[in-house]
């Protein structure tokens, strides 16, 4: 029955169907080199270097780290669920847990790297290590016995039920012992073997590089290979049997046999498979870039609405890129501005293709040579792969991801893929439920390394009525400066920044360009007294290139000050969006600028000897104050406190006083800690001091 069911292996040649199977991310770590099981379902997972061992109670969903040295590389779990760790590099030893990974302690403290571990049905434990030596226990870690098989590393352990021993090594051979490793022969005709397994039936399987899977009927001493059985698969490929005795292979995809390797089905996967843990209908995959599970209950999620790009359609991105070390940034916004009909379907012009978005297929296509190629196939689960047509007249290869990402202040499911066109140039590209395509990145290594991040910043889409949808995160112009509110000479200057959540700033004397998002920044004034307002001209403010920095200057006339005008600005900063934002500074209303008598060009307080105005005690004051103030003859006194922004707060006095000196107390317990101004007017005498109010 064997050499029937042998033959008929051999002859057929191996099927890699495609199958959809939905690989969920249950743990974003990487370098995952190891994934065990114990009898009450927890699942132990090693990473590589200082990251330690990770626990799950719960299925996979959750991990959290347990106390162990780091280093550790291998994962073992006997039968009584004392669980075994082998450590790499300078941490050597075995460390054992006999309380589900709570506690540790060393139960082996040679020199070993460890490489593999394996439990036989006796129970015992074996060890491989880097420098190909053999370690193992027959009484459940309490005492090691090692030797020396070969001089290249173990990386697989395999025992069949007669307890035959065989080991893979690294491009390598295979090894096998008849009694319990205590000597070791060399099995002939095989080389670089990376991985071996034995089903019920003691029918062995390992991988063969550039060969495939090979099968043995006859514990190793013979073997037949396919050679199409996806000899293109690393020389780190792992094998996995369940218990309904399906025969998994990994690496860059997952492949599996239900007939024992007479055919086998491409189940997708991740690149750079480490270990495959399979239990009741689960599949677990360790990789470089962290833990995959493939749990049949869970449905494949496809989506809608991928593409709601039309006629009308706006979309802004900020493209980032690096060449020869050189860092630049840039605004790219399109407009679909054109569309045609090509069999009674409707194609929307798109990045210079030709395209159209079927939502009953879940599909993107390109028109290219009078026939559509498919450029997104979102019916397809993570890990799937598909014939991409990526807008020449060639195909590749892309793998299909998934995802959720915050966008404009909501969570959206994507779906992307990745491909490249050669050895050296990578693409990535991902679409957003009813956001459509929102990324877009290209790197090269061919030739001086150089990358380019597209990311959507906003979007104006249109409904089935026309009406215009808005997707943007409102980020606005970001107006900073300190508002000047007393003036002495006849220019007034104001130095500022316009920042943005989009502007990009390299170093101004460098030639990169970045980005100021700021569009325009204008500046408004007027002059005003009681009722009476006059209008200046709108000026914009001067940007000093490649920087956030703006100025103002504005002649002013003095006279109309001089004689209790006060000087009325504000500014006025829009951005770049194709969602524009604008902000003022001051949200409403105008800054006040007022004369200042005490000093420069008409100062009017020369020559007045008996008129003062003195500063408040005590300053700063909380909540009041005093004000002395003296005037030579008999005159209309006004007192006033001002704001910062030259908005009048109180009026102390305003009435005729006879010449003398004066004291009036201030309370300020209704303001805010800050800056005030107090102005005293006696006929022409105008002077202002400043006190500050400290709560």
């Amino acid at each position: 029955m064997k050499k029937s069911v042998l033959l008929l292996w051999f002859l057929l040649s191996t099927s890699l169907f495609s199958q959809e199977v939905y690989w969920e991310k249950i743990l974003n770590q990487d370098y995952i080199w190891d994934l065990k099981r114990s009898s009450n379902g927890y699942l132990f997972a090693c990473r590589q270097s200082f990251r330690g061992v990770l626990r799950s109670t719960d299925q996979g969903n959750t991990w959290n780290e347990i106390p162990l040295p780091p280093y550790i590389y291998k994962i073992a779990i006997d039968q009584n669920d004392f669980i075994y760790a082998g450590a790499d590099g300078s941490w050597q030893g075995i460390y054992k847990s006999t309380d589900y990974g709570n506690t540790w302690f060393p139960c082996y403290a040679g020199y070993v790297y460890t490489r593999s571990m394996f439990v036989s049905s006796e129970n015992y434990i074996y060890v491989g290590g880097y420098q190909g030596d053999f370690i193992k226990s027959t009484d459940s870690g309490n005492t090691w016995s090692s030797h020396s098989v070969t001089n290249k590393e173990i990386i697989s352990i395999e025992t069949t039920s007669n307890g035959q021993i065989f080991i893979c090594t690294y491009f390598g051979s295979l090894f096998t012992s008849t009694d319990f490793g205590e000597t070791w022969i060399e099995v002939t005709g095989l080389s670089s073997t990376t991985s071996i397994v034995a089903d019920s039936n003691d029918y062995l399987y390992t991988y063969i590089e550039h060969n495939g899977v090979g099968i043995s009927t006859d514990y190793g001493l013979t073997w037949n290979f396919s050679s199409g059985s996806f000899t293109w698969a690393g020389h780190y490929s792992v094998l996995a049997i369940d218990s309904a005795q399906n025969i998994y292979c990994a690496y860059g995809n997952v492949y599996k046999s239900t007939d024992g390797g007479l055919s086998w089905t491409n189940m997708g996967g991740p690149d750079y498979v480490r270990s495959i843990l399979t239990f009741e209908d689960k599949i677990l995959l360790a990789t470089y870039q962290g833990i995959y599970r493939y749990d049949p209950s869970v449905p494949i999620y496809v989506g809608n609405n991928y593409f709601p790009l039309a006629m009308g359609s706006k979309s802004q991105y900020l493209v980032a890129g690096q060449f020869i070390g050189l860092y630049s940034y840039s605004l790219n916004q399109f407009e679909i501005e054109k569309d045609t009909i090509i069999q009674n379907n409707e194609y929307l012009l798109y990045k210079n293709n030709w395209v159209r978005y079927s939502e009953e297929e879940k599909k993107i296509w390109v028109w290219y040579n009078d026939s559509d190629r498919v450029y997104m196939d979102f019916s397809l689960p993570p890990m799937a792969t598909f014939l991409h047509y990526s807008g020449t007249p060639y195909n590749y290869i892309a793998t299909v991801f998934d995802g959720n990402k915050f966008l404009f202040g909501d969570s959206v499911i994507y779906k992307g893929i990745s491909w490249s066109n050669n050895n050296y140039s990578y693409y990535q590209e991902s679409f957003g439920e009813n956001i459509g395509p929102f990324f877009y990145s290209f790197e090269s290594s061919n030739g001086p390394d150089s990358y380019s991040v597209s990311s959507l910043i906003m979007e104006i889409l249109l409904d089935s009525l026309g009406n215009e949808i808005y997707l943007t995160d409102h980020h606005k112009p970001e107006i900073n400066l300190i508002p000047i509110t007393l003036i002495n000479s006849n220019s007034f200057h104001l130095n500022f920044s316009v920042g943005h959540f989009h502007s990009v700033f390299f170093d101004p004397n460098s030639w990169n360009e970045g980005i100021n998002f700021i569009k325009d920044v204008l500046f408004v004034s007027n002059y005003s007294k009681n009722d009476s307002i006059l209008l200046n001209d709108t000026i914009a403010a001067y940007n000093t290139p490649k920087t956030s920095q703006y100025s103002i200057t504005f002649p002013i006339d003095t006279t109309l000050l001089q004689n209790g005008y006060s000087f009325n600005y504000r500014v006025i900063a829009k951005d770049k969006g194709i969602i524009q934002e604008t902000s003022i500074s001051p949200d409403s209303g105008y800054y006040h600028c007022l004369w200042d008598f005490t000093s420069g060009i008409g100062d009017e307080t020369t020559g007045v000897n008996n008129y003062s105005l003195k500063q408040n005690y005590p300053n700063p004051f909380n909540p009041s104050t005093r004000i002395q103030y003296a005037i030579s003859s008999r005159q209309l006194v006004t007192l006033k406190v001002y704001d910062v922004l030259g908005k009048e707060i109180a009026t102390l006095v305003n009435e005729e006083k006879s010449a003398g000196s004066y004291e009036i107390e201030f309370n300020a317990s209704h303001l805010a800690s800050g800056i005030y101004y107090y102005q005293l007017r006696a006929g022409d005498y105008v002077e202002t001091k400043k006190m500050i109010l400290l709560k």
